[in-house]
């Protein structure tokens, strides 16, 4: 649009009636002649405003467009001293740090929301989800309600806890900051759109704040099946983490972010990974500065 009005403005002149004035008096061609140029002056002034708001429109629209999900690092181990101490490691590198309470024998989320200077994201994940927690459903989601009085600030419960439970932890965080990350996982395959659009439904209409969606890929196909949720998430205003699992999988671990994911996850520079496919924190934000170009 600038451009075809920069075109128009300079091409004012030739389109006038100056210099075709031949029947006027002079004094009659300056009276025109000054009126033009006041008109000429009011068409740049109406030049330059369009294209400053279009410029600042562009550069609005671009960071919209560019602005990229939270990167998220999970930390796992036996003891709360080692993950404390991988936490802090991490901390400088992450916009949130996801902790594995499945993986601790005597998991305090007091002490870690204490020690731990970062805004945390808590997981208790049971073998059934692909996790290592093998005790009763009661005490694993106390220990989550726990994470909630404690000051977590995110925490994360599976669509397939029961729906009552669910709603249990939903109360838990409605007068507090944390948001309640509803999560399904499958560790074998990746279903069909359909299936995967129904479960991004429920995880839409089940209350939580954010979804999680996360399948294994065999091939690219299995990949753009899960990263297509992304369009429906945005559509619906619902934030969303969704990306694929295994060696196909690990571009869309950077690809969810450019298409408005909510978050991806890392493995920590010195421990391992919680996911088939994850990559380090150091080599995702590589990847993200080249595709960034910065």
């Amino acid at each position: 649009m600038p451009i075809e009005l920069l075109k128009f403005f300079l091409n004012f002149g030739s389109d006038t009636d100056i210099g075709h004035h031949t029947h006027l008096t002079t004094k009659e061609k300056d009276k025109v002649d000054l009126l033009d140029k006041h008109r000429a002056m009011e068409y740049l002034c109406l030049f330059i405003f369009i294209l400053i708001f279009y410029v600042v429109t562009i550069v609005i629209d671009s960071n919209i467009a560019s602005a990229a999900g939270k990167i998220c690092v999970s930390i796992s181990g036996n003891d709360m001293d080692s993950v404390i101490a991988a936490a802090k490691q991490a901390q400088s590198e992450a916009d949130i740090l996801e902790i594995r309470l499945d993986g601790l024998k005597d998991p305090d989320p007091s002490q870690l929301v204490q020690e731990i200077n970062s805004s945390l994201l808590f997981t208790n994940r049971p073998v059934w989800e692909g996790g290592n927690f093998a005790g009763e459903e009661d005490e694993r989601l106390q220990i989550l309600r726990t994470a909630v009085q404690s000051g977590a600030q995110y925490v994360d419960i599976e669509m397939k806890t029961g729906k009552a439970d669910v709603q249990l932890l939903l109360d838990e965080v409605r007068d507090t900051d944390c948001k309640v990350i509803i999560s399904w996982h499958n560790f074998k395959e990746t279903p069909s759109r359909e299936e995967l659009e129904e479960i991004f439904d429920r995880q839409r209409n089940s209350g939580a704040h954010i979804g999680k969606i996360v399948t294994m890929a065999h091939d690219f196909t299995d990949v753009l099946r899960v990263l297509q949720l992304q369009e429906a998430a945005h559509e619906k205003h619902f934030p969303l983490s969704a990306f694929c699992m295994g060696q196909a999988g690990v571009i869309s671990r950077l690809a969810t972010l450019q298409l408005g994911g909510f978050m991806t996850y890392a493995a920590p520079e010195s421990g391992k990974a919680t996911a088939p496919g994850q990559l380090t924190v150091s080599a995702l934000k590589e990847m993200l500065q080249h595709i960034n170009g910065s």
